[in-house]
């Protein structure tokens, strides 16, 4: 296939807004944030996990306490009833069973408020520890929106960059001959690259230097003869520093 020497070193102004493209594209696969946003979100899920697990154990420790302060209610107001008795009392026998009955609910009620005591301390612990990880549930909340701004920033900037590059490359395109851009691309959608410059002996294909054999070939072919990298199979643009 013909080209001239100026078609030709299109395809290298075409490749570099190709590069260009595809750089943009791997730049926003491989953001920083997004790697960050992944392993945020394993802490998130612990801190989340953990915030609810001692959420869960201080509702039940309140529960607890609830249930202590009602049977304290009552066995108060049982004590209450059974004094009242006990003053009224003219037996001897009922006043001695009345007595110990006051007794037992006097013990059960220090019983019961120790327990309570108890409680209201691990409540407490617990609350604080609950409150712990809702803090830190909140910084990974507060974190990850940053991250996600930052990636929707750099999401809308490459976006932007790649309308531009997509006009300038719709644009020269435009200005290549039609065989010649039609094997540009085949040759770019199999190798990945479609045209690099011949600088000297050195490939910009391959990135290697073309042997005695090959270097020959190439000075044999006309300029304006479309050449293949022997080795990447690319267009081979020539004119850089032969």
């Amino acid at each position: 296939m013909k080209a001239s020497i100026r078609q030709q070193h299109l395809l290298i102004d075409l490749q570099e807004i190709d590069t260009e493209l595809l750089r943009l594209d791997r730049r926003l696969a491989q953001l920083p944030e997004k790697k960050k946003l992944v392993e945020l979100q394993e802490g998130h899920r612990e801190a989340h996990t953990n915030f609810f697990e001692k959420q869960k154990a201080l509702e039940d420790l309140q529960l607890q306490i609830s249930r202590i302060e009602s049977d304290v209610v009552l066995v108060r107001e049982r004590i209450k009833r059974s004094t009242s008795r006990l003053a009224e009392s003219v037996s001897a026998k009922e006043a001695s069973a009345l007595q110990e009955e006051l007794d037992t609910l006097n013990n059960r009620t220090r019983v019961l408020e120790d327990r309570e005591l108890e409680l209201m301390e691990l409540a407490e612990e617990a609350e604080s520890t609950k409150n712990e990880f809702q803090e830190k549930l909140a910084a990974f909340e507060t974190r990850q929106q940053e991250l996600e701004a930052a990636v929707v920033l750099a999401e809308k900037d490459a976006a932007s960059k790649k309308a531009r590059l997509t006009n300038e490359r719709d644009g020269l395109a435009a200005e290549i001959q039609g065989d010649l851009r039609a094997l540009y691309e085949r040759t770019r959608e199999r190798y990945g690259m479609g045209a690099a410059k011949l600088e000297g002996r050195v490939s910009g294909g391959s990135n290697m230097e073309l042997d005695s054999a090959d270097y020959a070939q190439v000075k044999a072919t006309p300029e304006d003869e479309i050449y293949l990298c022997p080795v990447s199979g690319v267009i081979l643009v020539r004119g850089y520093g032969q």
